[in-house]
């Protein structure tokens, strides 16, 4: 078991890591800025899903974060619609969680923004997008 806080004796974020194994891995995966390393099992096992949500749990370093987030939205799947909304609707919280006074609507709109933003500058060949 391996426990981290973000501020010893103040802390504001605590991680617990069960069986996290050895293999260092860098979060984003997708380049820089690196924000951190998790441990793994095994090499390059942490999904996309995971690796977003690690993203966007914490609120330092806020413009990397958000830089990360919007590399590490999936590529558009037809078998899956709804998936860029949900990855979506997460960024929409971490900004509403970074900006305290950020009522819903707006920070939908934002979404909305960002996505357009974010189909505007995607690869002909649907790959990531650089922010």
């Amino acid at each position: 078991m391996v426990v981290r806080v973000d501020d010893p004796g103040h802390a504001s974020r605590v991680d617990v890591g069960l069986n996290i194994g050895l293999h260092a891995r860098a979060v984003p995966s997708t380049g820089d800025p690196v924000l951190f390393e998790v441990h793994t099992s095994e090499p390059d096992t942490l999904a996309g899903p995971n690796e977003r949500g690690l993203v966007l749990a914490g609120h330092d370093s806020a413009h990397a974060r958000l830089s990360a987030a919007i590399r590490l939205l999936s590529t558009p799947d037809p078998s899956k619609p709804w998936l860029e909304g949900f990855e979506t609707r997460m960024i929409v919280e971490w900004l509403r969680w970074v900006g305290m006074q950020l009522p819903h609507a707006p920070a939908q709109e934002l979404g909305e923004e960002l996505i357009a933003h974010v189909h505007a500058a995607r690869p002909e060949d649907g790959g990531q997008v650089t922010p």
